[in-house]
């Protein structure tokens, strides 16, 4: 017996209560599907929780934050460009590894601020405005790695007390973009670290034991504005970028030192001496950047630097005048030579995936041309850039053994032919080529079967250029630019009956086409191109349209930009099944006639970024020109729905609207007819015969 009825009702509780607890569902144990468990952590209110990869991402101006309790599973907590002027109150987290406050504004760190994060490995305080570090800040996280300070308002490093031990050596150290105007002082131990970072901070020179920042008002004589380096922290630099400060000077004695570095940036910096010594035999160097550098005469001149270990190499923007890479050059892989004034290349080296010559004075192939066995030695590269040169032919064979060729660009050459044996037609895996802004007159049928992208822009092809069968070998192709031919597709409209005259036929084949160019082509009308069965966008801008009749555009078109023609109408648009594929039409800069059926595409240019501008897109009615967006939200008002639907006035249309009209009238007369002949049949049978009996005035008399 239970004794007594609340007993049993207590009984009955824990009865029902006992299960939730013991066997609690399934998806409670999956932070994937049960997300509720965040609602615990007043944070994950305002930012982004994300159990599964242990972070929490603030991010917004309107956010205020005072103290933060993360969510004790939080390994990377990341602040961006919320207004934090002092560094927050953090509950205590051992798992935070991971500090990112960055574009927030922060100017003052209590020297207790990471006491509650004991395991900090990482501290990103980058882009703020910050002046100074108090020296208690850093002495209490062991395990700091990476320290990253750039770009804040940093002039004094005596103001910054690093306090790590000497035990401790960083991953990296970076204090990029700070007008840093005085060295840390005797006092201040400089941290041991394998990445140091001092771009654009104002260096003026570096040699074997000190890094000296150039005189200010602050400091002018070189002891107050230097960072002592011990023998010791040499051993530890893997990496060390330095530039993007003009007027430093490297003491060549230096230059060993930075040699047996991994990676080195010194763009933007004066290397006048002693660079030949970055590349002796033993040189550790594998990244070497010093775009927009400036050289001794000699290595502009020529520059033929290299060791087996080097694999970056970018020498853009020296001034350079000719370039000499030799078969000693194994290791290199990426070259970038770019926007110099080199008129000579001889290039042999044999690792090489990509290779940047754009912008110089080439006006012959750089590669070594012959028989098939010369040609296997770049057989790994990859990009290929020689645009922006003085290319006036390519050779026969040019491009025979780069098997692994996949981006070619010869744009903006004096090309005035492409020899159709410059092509391989075997074991040649090119994706993207780019031949425009050349003097090219002819296309020849090139056998190109990987090939996706090709860009034929800004060439003198005119009417018969592109030869009919001239993208029969290109079945992969996608994307087709041609841009800039006038009259490219003249001849298709004049043999549009002829079958096989034209390249339209050609590229009709190409199953894979989804993208075609004939902007600024001064096409006047267009017929063929509803052959292109599969094209999604068809660019017809800067042409001289007067009309189109959208039923001979491909009908799986997606994007369709007419901007800057002639057209008065876009008429029949919404007859064709256009008007449910498109997602993106541009008729900007047209002379529109003010019509109800422009009402169908408002949808559709509203997507337009400059749709509300009136100097791009507007139309005219009685000599009047309104802009295009006040009309059609007026046109809900004046134009009937019928009008807003359909007004193109189509034949079939026109004479169903007719018959309709006239058997209407039809049904209407009859209906009349019938009632008057009613009407009139009961009064003539009335007038005929109705009888009225004769009036006896008279009596009877009796004869």
């Amino acid at each position: 017996m239970l004794g007594s009825p609340l007993a049993l009702l207590g009984f009955i509780f824990i009865t029902l209560i006992t299960p939730i607890h013991t066997f609690p569902p399934a998806i409670s144990f999956s932070p994937y599907k049960f997300q509720s468990t965040l609602e615990h952590f007043p944070i994950c209110r305002y930012c982004l929780c994300d159990h599964h990869q242990a972070a929490v991402t603030c991010t917004g101006a309107h956010i205020l934050i005072n103290t933060l309790h993360l969510p004790p599973w939080t390994s990377t907590f990341h602040l961006h460009n919320v207004s934090v002027p002092r560094m927050p109150h953090f509950g205590y987290s051992p798992a935070l590894k991971v500090l990112r406050i960055n574009n927030c504004g922060l100017a003052e760190i209590h020297p207790l601020s990471f006491v509650p994060l004991p395991n900090l490995e990482t501290v990103h305080l980058a882009d703020n405005l910050l002046e100074s570090v108090e020296d208690t800040l850093f002495s209490r996280l062991e395990k700091l790695r990476v320290l990253n300070l750039a770009r804040n308002k940093i002039k004094d490093l005596r103001k910054v007390e690093f306090a790590i031990s000497e035990s401790v050596v960083l991953e990296q150290l970076n204090l990029d973009g700070n007008p840093i105007q005085i060295g840390p002082g005797p006092k201040n131990a400089w941290p041991m670290s394998r990445q140091v970072h001092l771009a654009n901070t104002g260096l003026a020179k570096v040699n074997g034991t000190h890094f000296v920042f150039k005189p200010s008002d602050s400091c002018a004589p070189e002891s107050c504005r230097h960072i002592s380096i011990p023998s010791a922290a040499w051993s530890h630099i893997v990496t060390a970028d330095l530039s993007h400060n003009p007027e430093l000077h490297i003491d060549p004695a230096t230059m060993p030192l930075l040699a047996n570095l991994t990676s080195l940036n010194l763009a933007k910096t004066r290397l006048t001496w002693g660079l030949s010594t970055l590349f002796h035999p033993e040189a550790n160097l594998r990244h070497l950047d010093i775009h927009g550098a400036t050289l001794a005469n000699d290595s502009r001149d020529i520059w033929h630097y290299c060791t087996s270990r080097l694999e970056w190499l970018d020498i853009s923007n020296t001034g350079t005048k000719s370039i000499v890479l030799s078969k000693e050059c194994t290791g290199l892989q990426w070259m970038f030579a770019s926007d110099n004034e080199i008129t000579e290349a001889d290039i042999e080296a044999t690792g090489l995936r990509v290779a940047h010559l754009d912008g110089n004075k080439l006006k012959e192939w750089p590669f070594v041309v012959g028989p098939p066995a010369l040609q296997r030695m770049m057989h790994q590269l990859e990009t290929l850039n020689l645009g922006k040169n003085e290319l006036t032919s390519l050779p026969s064979e040019a491009l025979v053994g780069f098997a692994a060729l996949t981006t070619l660009n010869l744009a903006e050459n004096d090309l005035v032919n492409i020899p159709k044996d410059a092509f391989p037609e075997v074991g040649f895996h090119l994706h993207y080529l780019n031949l425009s802004h050349n003097l090219i007159k002819d296309f020849p049928r090139l056998v190109l079967p990987k090939l996706q992208v090709l860009d034929l822009s800004s060439n003198d092809f005119g009417p018969e250029g592109i030869s009919m069968n001239a993208f029969d070998g290109m079945p992969s192709l996608q994307h087709l630019h041609l841009r800039g031919n006038r009259g490219i597709l003249d001849a298709c409209e004049e043999e549009i009956e002829l079958e096989g005259l034209c390249w339209v036929g050609s590229a009709s084949k190409l199953t894979n086409l989804i993208e075609l160019d004939v902007s600024d082509c001064a096409v006047t009308k267009i017929s063929v191109l509803r052959e292109l069965q599969d094209l999604q966008s068809l660019n017809l801008a800067k042409n001289e349209l007067l009309q189109l009749d959208f039923t001979n555009l491909p009908q799986t078109l997606v994007h369709l930009n007419l901007r800057r023609n002639k057209l008065h109408s876009t008429k029949n648009l919404i007859q064709t099944t256009l008007k449910t594929t498109l997602i993106d039409l541009d008729i900007a800069e047209n002379p529109l006639r003010c019509e109800c059926n422009l009402f169908a595409l408002a949808p559709l240019l509203s997507r337009q970024a400059d749709y509300t501008d009136r100097s791009q897109y507007y139309c005219f009615a009685e000599n009047w020109q309104h802009p295009l967006k006040s009309y059609l939200d007026s046109a809900e008002h004046f134009c009937s729905a019928s009008e807003r639907e359909d007004s193109s006035g189509t034949i079939a249309t026109f004479i169903i609207n007719s018959l309709a009209l006239l058997v209407f009238c039809l049904v209407v007369a009859v209906i009349i007819a019938y009632f008057i002949l009613k009407i009139y049949n009961h009064m003539h049978c009335k007038g005929w015969s109705s009888y009225t009996p004769v009036a006896q005035n008279d009596l009877p008399v009796d004869l």
